[in-house]
């Protein structure tokens, strides 16, 4: 891309990262960095030069586009931050994995530290009426992949015995007839 969108910037610098791992020789991965860039990030490159390395690259990429966030600032935003009102538990989990993500990045956390840490802070993190229902799986499911399923399925259950619509339009109704006839019963008793 042209780095302008940190996420976009992330996903090229991971894909760049996928290419050194998989043993790629030098002169591909440079090759495969030049040809991925445009606009102005083609031109950050072009000054280093045709002979610049792939590391090279990447090292001057990561100090124009790559992520200037402090890691107490991530690692504070992990422990801050829980499901909001209307989020589903699934994107509640990718947005924290996300932060874990970049604290990772930035060396703040371990990745021995990715099942415990997440775990923990998805299902504190949850809104109250999710960890009150589930509160028995965050005791006994130790494994963070395993507990947003679990939480999920529980999610979905609950929301498959939300009243429908036309259920809930009813019941409005019936409350407005209540009142109406309270109000009746009112002006009979002033009367």
């Amino acid at each position: 891309g042209d780095g302008r969108k940190e996420d976009n910037y992330d996903l090229w610098h991971y894909e760049v990262e996928c290419l050194i791992k998989a043993k790629y020789s030098e002169g591909v991965i440079a090759q495969a960095i030049r040809r991925s860039l445009k606009s102005e990030a083609s031109k950050v490159i072009m000054q280093l030069g045709p002979e610049a390395t792939a590391s090279q690259m990447l090292h001057k990429m990561d100090n124009i586009f790559g992520n200037l966030e402090r890691g107490e600032n991530i690692m504070e935003e992990f422990y801050r931050t829980s499901q909001q009102k209307g989020e589903d538990s699934i994107s509640w989990s990718c947005r924290l994995e996300e932060i874990f993500r970049r604290a990772l990045m930035k060396g703040i956390v371990k990745a021995d530290e990715r099942n415990e840490k997440l775990r923990s802070r998805f299902w504190h993190g949850l809104n109250q009426w999710l960890k009150d229902i589930t509160s028995y799986k965050y005791d006994t499911i130790l494994d963070f992949d395993d507990l947003r399923k679990e939480i999920r399925m529980i999610e979905k259950e609950h929301e498959n015995k939300k009243p429908t619509p036309v259920m809930a339009v009813t019941a409005s109704q019936d409350e407005e007839t209540d009142q109406d006839l309270q109000g009746i019963i009112q002006q009979i008793n002033t009367r």
